[in-house]
């Protein structure tokens, strides 16, 4: 292996990592997901569907990960 080729591996790792944490952050932005500036401007009764909707899409993301686990067995 000549140093160039070694030199062109090393950057497209780097460059590879911050794309992906671009993209990460770009995503987070776009879906506000996580912020507390989403509430804001609900009502009360909005903000507990909201929870509830939470609480129901972390439970769907365990059951999905039990899922896998038992389907290696």
């Amino acid at each position: 292996m000549n140093m160039n080729q070694i030199i062109t591996m090393v950057i497209r790792i780097i460059m590879r990592r911050i794309l992906g944490r671009g993209i990460d952050a770009g995503i987070k932005m776009a879906t506000r997901r996580g912020g507390s500036e989403q509430n804001h401007d609900l009502t009360p009764e909005e903000r507990a569907t909201a929870r509830m909707a939470q609480k129901s899409v972390r439970k769907a993301r365990q059951a999905a990960s039990l899922t896998r686990r038992v389907g290696r067995f």
